[in-house]
C-alpha cells in the first residue's frame, strides 16, 4: 500500500487566501472549519481508537502505559507524548525499548490491537513501530476501513461526547506523567467529572476548560501548528475512501 501524499505535499490542496486546504477537508465543507481542531484530531486520533478497542478506561490506561514506557526509554524526560507527531522523534534503538518494555508488562498485544486500523490504513503512521511485521505487509481490510470510518465519524465536532473524552486523556497523561501540574478549584482539575459529559452543567464547565489547554499540549504557540503528519492523514483519508458530502 503506497501513498503519493510525500511526492506533491500541496500540489493538490486547494489555496485560500495564504493557506492551502487538503483536498479531504476541501470536500468536507464546514464539518472542520476550525484550523485548529483540523490539525488537533490528527494528532489525538490514536486515542478514540483505543477508546473504541477497550473503552474509555482501558483506552486511557493503554496510553499512558506508552507514555511511561516512552519516559523509561528515554535518555531523559522527553516532551508530552500524546500528540502523535512527537512519537517520530523516537530513535530506532528508543523504539526498540519501548516494545520490550510493553511486552515485559503484557500490554503490547492490546495497543497492537487498539491501533491496528490506524496503523494498517496509514503506512506513515508515527505510531507504525508498534505493528506487527505481517502487518506492515497486509493491505487494508473491509472492516479496518469501516471501523476507522466509526471513530473518526465521531470526531468531527470536537465538542462531542468521544472527542471530549479524547481530548480529555490527553490532559490526563499529563498529570499521570507530571508533565502538568494545576491549581485545586479550576476546570481541569475535576478532570474525573468528563465522565458525565455532556449531561451535567460541571461536565460542560471542564470539558470548556480541556478545549482550551489541548492546543497548548498539542503544539505550542511558538510552533507551526500544521505538521507533515495532519496533512498526510487527510489526504491520505481521501485515498482510502473519496468523501461523499452529505446534505
Amino acid at each position: 500500500m503506497t501513498s503519493s501524499a510525500g511526492s506533491r505535499p500541496l500540489g493538490d490542496h486547494k489555496r485560500v487566501g495564504k493557506r492551502f486546504i487538503p483536498p479531504m477537508l476541501d470536500a468536507m465543507g464546514g464539518l472542520l472549519n476550525e484550523t485548529p481542531w483540523r490539525q488537533t484530531l490528527p494528532e489525538l486520533v490514536w486515542l478514540a481508537c483505543l477508546h473504541s478497542g477497550y473503552g474509555n478506561a482501558r483506552g486511557t490506561a493503554l496510553a499512558v502505559v506508552l507514555a511511561r514506557a516512552v519516559d523509561e526509554a528515554h535518555p531523559e524526560p522527553p516532551e508530552l507524548f500524546g500528540p502523535v507527531s512527537k512519537f517520530l522523534s523516537l530513535s530506532p534503538e528508543e523504539q526498540a525499548r519501548i516494545l520490550l518494555i510493553l511486552e515485559s508488562n503484557g500490554d503490547l498485544d492490546d495497543l497492537r490491537k487498539g491501533l491496528r486500523s490506524l496503523n494498517v490504513l496509514y503506512p506513515r503512521s508515527p505510531l507504525q513501530f508498534i505493528t506487527n511485521d505481517w502487518e506492515h505487509a497486509s493491505d487494508p481490510l473491509r472492516h479496518d476501513v469501516e471501523d476507522f470510518k466509526e471513530v473518526l465519524m465521531d470526531l468531527f465536532d470536537k465538542t462531542s461526547r468521544q472527542a471530549i473524552i479524547m481530548q480529555g486523556t490527553l490532559i490526563y497523561v499529563a498529570f499521570e506523567l507530571d508533565r502538568l501540574r494545576v491549581a485545586p478549584g479550576i476546570g481541569l482539575a475535576q478532570l474525573p467529572e468528563l465522565e458525565n459529559y455532556p449531561d451535567t452543567a460541571e461536565s460542560r464547565l471542564v470539558a470548556a476548560s480541556v478545549r482550551s489547554a489541548v492546543p497548548l499540549l498539542v503544539r505550542p504557540p511558538e510552533e507551526a501548528y500544521e505538521t507533515a503528519w495532519s496533512a498526510y492523514f487527510w489526504n491520505r483519508g481521501l485515498e482510502i475512501e473519496p468523501c461523499r458530502a452529505q446534505l
